[in-house]
């Protein structure tokens, strides 16, 4: 469901993607990558269009993107706090970013994500119940209820 970058076996393509993700957070202009890659900022742009098709911004942008996704799917952080992390300007830039590239917003991602789970959690109690199963933390909070 959610896009990958595009492998590239460039070592020069490798280099400026492991510099762009040590710069999420406060993103590095162009310009200085290129100068870090020892290249033109023309010929980094031809060297991303060969290599992966996308221009060196939208593979930024595809990195940041891709974090923020992992950060909205594995943490509480705030949609500010994501928005911070990965390099946006405002909550709202990075809304409207991540909303067209995966379709929807980080908020609505994340509730998605608890409705998928809550079923799964109440399934398992259910079942655990019909087998007479308990966690040894209810059997704590049983122990400590009675005793």
């Amino acid at each position: 469901r959610r896009q990958r970058l595009p492998d590239s076996t460039d070592p020069v393509m490798q280099k400026m993607q492991s510099i762009m993700a040590a710069h999420l957070h406060d993103p590095m202009p162009l310009p200085r990558i290129a100068a870090e890659l020892e290249m033109s900022l023309k010929q980094l742009r031809l060297r991303c269009d060969k290599a992966l098709r996308k221009t060196p911004m939208q593979i930024y942008l595809d990195l940041r993107l891709k974090r923020a996704a992992q950060l909205v799917e594995d943490t509480a952080l705030s949609v500010s706090e994501i928005a911070a992390a990965t390099g946006f300007a405002s909550p709202s830039a990075f809304t409207r970013s991540y909303r067209s590239h995966f379709g929807k917003p980080p908020r609505a991602e994340r509730a998605d994500r608890k409705r998928q789970a809550k079923p799964k959690t109440a399934k398992l109690r259910r079942l655990k119940a019909q087998a007479g199963l308990t966690t040894w933390a209810e059997d704590s909070q049983a122990a400590s209820s009675t005793g």
